[in-house]
Formats: C-alpha cells, sequence, structure tokens
C-alpha cells in the first residue's frame, strides 16, 4: 500500500474515532452548540476525505461504489491481504 493511500485510512480513522467520541458526548449534552460545530467539521471533513480516497483508490466500502453498472468493492484487495504492510 502506498503512503498516501496509508495517510487517507489514518485520516479516516481519526475522523471515525472523532465522530464516534463526539456523538457520545452529544447523547449526553445535545444542546451543546460547539460540540456540534465540532461534529459537524469533522463528518463534513470525514466526507472530503473518504471522497478522495474513492476517487483515487476505489471504495473502502460497498456503499462507496460509484459505478452502479459493475460491482467494484470486489476488485479492490481485501482488508487482510494488506495486513503485511500495516505492520
Amino acid at each position: 500500500m502506498n503512503d498516501n493511500r496509508n495517510k487517507l485510512l489514518k485520516k479516516l480513522q481519526m475522523c471515525d474515532f472523532i465522530l464516534l467520541e463526539a456523538s457520545l458526548y452529544l447523547d449526553a449534552h445535545p444542546n451543546n452548540a460547539m460540540a456540534l460545530e465540532y461534529f459537524n467539521k469533522h463528518n463534513n471533513m470525514r466526507k472530503e476525505i473518504l471522497e478522495e480516497y474513492v476517487e483515487k483508490y476505489g471504495p473502502i466500502s460497498k456503499s462507496n461504489s460509484k459505478n452502479q453498472n459493475t460491482w467494484e468493492w470486489v476488485k479492490s484487495p481485501w482488508p487482510w491481504e494488506n495486513m503485511e504492510e500495516c505492520e
């Protein structure tokens, strides 16, 4: 896996973590405007990063497939096929 692809995946993971934590906070503090702004900022950031990743490397999940005429999901390496490169 190349460096840019790894960087994008790490950014997605960071955004996912941030969004999970922010959503848990918002569950307990739903009227906190700063927390909602923080969540929205990182949600938009995640969307942009995901769009860039899908454009360059293909779908990261089945729902990211842009081509409605072919099943692109199976054309990419399976997650475990890149495991040795993550170590």
